[in-house]
């Protein structure tokens, strides 16, 4: 029985955090893992059939129209994603049935998509591994389009030629293994403490009536509720984060921070600490960091 090789008609590679010689490495084990599959299919349904690569390009997959699959692994994140037509789905399907691999124009069952996507799991494990040198198994679980891979993507491009017709898949994947969640949340809490924030320091408010605050000019003094010795909260977010107290720093006004207000119970604990400090507020005419 003849059967189609599976040669590769183009690449277009460019993803800068993968040396040359990577590459041209991952080109030759596409082409081998596609022929490979090739040949079983065909010996499987006794069908001329091939699995013929189109391109590998860097960057992420157009999903749109395609059913997407999460490539997972053993990792908290997906490792990869597979990417049918629905053509594909329905061909591979009636392959696998001991039908000659055509497809109708309309979607994919449920049992169709289960059945394509038990015979393309050892391929997207193959190609997981080809990317990212794991040998993890593999299993396919359905994503929405909008689901994304973290990190510099290669996508392969190939197709399922059976009965004349060619249907599109597409394979994506980091081009390296992606990370722990306690390495994400490094990253995260690294990049976070570069992000400037807004600290905001007040006195606390006065009630006026709104004759007073209309019949108000220009060198009126209006007291304010907050004792000159009282302690201020210092807020982030709106949320109370330090206990400081009011001073100077050469020609500044400054703060002096004197307790850290935890997580849990922050605005009790801000209230309870601003009780207390009020009892035992220093003097607060000194100057706070000026030299000694």
């Amino acid at each position: 029985m003849a059967q189609a090789q599976a040669p590769i008609r183009h690449y277009h590679v460019g993803v800068a955090s993968l040396p040359d010689e990577r590459l041209e490495q991952i080109h030759a084990l596409v082409a081998r893992a596609l022929a490979e599959e090739s040949r079983a299919l065909a010996n499987l349904v006794r069908r001329d059939v091939a699995i013929v690569a189109v391109a590998i390009v860097a960057g992420p997959p157009d999903a749109a129209g395609l059913a997407a699959f999460a490539v997972n692994g053993g990792d908290p994140h997906a490792l990869g994603q597979l990417l049918f037509s629905h053509g594909a789905i329905v061909a591979i399907a009636d392959l696998m049935m001991g039908g000659l691999g055509h497809a109708e124009d309309r979607p994919a069952t449920d049992l169709e998509t289960e059945i394509a996507c038990g015979r393309m799991t050892a391929l997207a494990g193959a190609l997981v591994g080809i990317v990212q040198g794991s040998d993890d198994p593999v299993e396919l679980e359905p994503v929405g389009e909008d689901s994304l891979l973290l990190g510099d993507q290669v996508t392969i491009h190939f197709e399922v030629a059976a009965a004349d017709e060619r249907h599109r898949i597409l394979f994506a994947a980091p081009v390296r293994r992606p990370l722990t969640m306690s390495d994400d949340l490094d990253i995260v809490a690294r990049t976070c403490a570069e992000i400037p924030v807004e600290v905001a320091v007040r006195f606390r408010a006065v009630k006026l009536r709104a004759t007073d605050v209309a019949s108000l000019t220009a060198g009126d003094v209006v007291c304010l509720d907050h004792e000159v010795a009282d302690p201020i909260i210092a807020t982030v977010d709106g949320r109370p984060l330090l206990l400081t107290r009011i001073g100077r720093s050469r020609r500044h006004v400054a703060v002096e921070v004197i307790d850290l207000l935890g997580e849990g119970g922050r605005a009790g604990r801000a209230d309870a600490a601003l009780a207390q400090a009020v009892v035992t507020a220093p003097d607060t005419d000194r100057s706070i960091g000026a030299p000694a």
